[in-house]
């Protein structure tokens, strides 16, 4: 069965399960690199981030307010835990 990122999605109830569902799919395919375009959703909206830069450590999850951002923030640590070469842009 072919597998596209938007099914992935479909398929799934968070960011998390659907990014390993795109992982899994692009490690069964051959594919040897996934990237993902990230989002300040990681970051937790409702954390002062002002001034804040890529080197900069995310706030703790269990402070994130929002289901969106904490299904973001899962979903970016799935692709890079995988087994797969990863980038997160």
């Amino acid at each position: 069965m072919e597998v596209g990122a938007y099914d992935c999605v479909a398929a799934c109830g968070s960011g998390r399960e659907a990014a390993c569902a795109l992982s899994d799919a692009c490690r069964a395919a051959g594919v040897p690199r996934l990237v993902l375009v990230s989002s300040i959703a990681v970051t937790d909206h409702f954390a002062h981030s002002r001034n804040a830069t890529e080197a900069d450590p995310l706030p703790p999850l269990a402070g994130y307010v929002s289901a969106y951002d904490r299904s973001k923030r899962r979903g970016e640590e799935a692709v890079l835990a995988a087994p797969l070469r990863a980038v997160v842009r």
